[in-house]
C-alpha cells in the first residue's frame, strides 16, 4: 500500500510513464482501459487526476467506494486477456512478484503499457518486467517508490 505522503509524486510519475508511450493518452480514448491493481488509494488518486481507471480491489466494501471497480485478487485479476491498454500494478518486487507481473502483463494488449509501482530494488522490478515480455523499460522515482514502465510485446499470437 502506498503511503499518503508519496501518493502525489507517485501519481505524477505514473502520468509521466503513461505520457511517454502511445502518444500520451491517459484516459480511455487512444489507449483503452487503464487497470489499477493492488492499491485502491492510488486508483482513487488517479481518478481525481482525470485518468479513467478500472480498479481491481480485494473487497466489496472497497469496490463500493470506487466507480467501476472489479473485485478480485491481485494474482488472478478477473478480466480477460488483453483487455487493457495499460495496467498499473503495485507489489511487483514481493516474493510472489513474478507471478503477479506475468498475470498483469496478460491483461495488456500487444503494444500497451505495464507500469509497476514498488518500494523494492529497481533491478528486481526491471528483471520481472523483462521476463513478462515488457520492452522499452523506463524507471522513475517518487519518494521511496520506484516506477518501472514499458511496452508489452506479445511473445505468442
Amino acid at each position: 500500500m502506498l503511503e499518503a505522503l508519496f501518493l502525489a509524486s507517485t501519481v505524477g510519475a505514473i502520468r509521466a510513464a503513461l505520457a511517454t508511450t502511445e502518444g500520451g493518452a491517459t484516459g480511455t480514448e487512444g489507449r483503452g482501459r487503464v487497470v489499477v491493481v493492488g492499491d485502491d488509494r492510488l486508483a482513487r488518486a488517479l481518478l481525481g487526476e482525470g485518468v479513467a481507471v478500472t480498479a481491481v480491489v480485494a473487497t466489496e466494501a472497497k469496490a463500493r467506494r470506487l466507480p467501476g471497480a472489479v473485485v478480485g485478487p491481485a494474482d488472478a485479476v478477473p478480466l480477460p486477456d488483453r483487455a487493457a491498454g495499460a495496467v498499473i500494478g503495485v507489489g511487483a518486487t514481493s516474493t510472489d512478484g513474478p507471478a503477479l507481473v506475468a498475470g498483469w502483463a496478460r491483461l495488456v494488449r500487444d503494444g500497451g503499457v505495464l507500469v509497476l509501482v514498488d518500494r523494492g530494488a529497481p533491478a528486481v522490478a526491471s528483471r520481472r518486467a523483462l521476463a513478462a515480455g515488457v520492452t522499452d523499460l523506463e524507471q522513475r522515482s517518487a519518494g521511496r517508490m520506484v516506477i518501472t514502465s514499458g511496452v508489452v510485446s506479445a511473445l505468442l499470437p
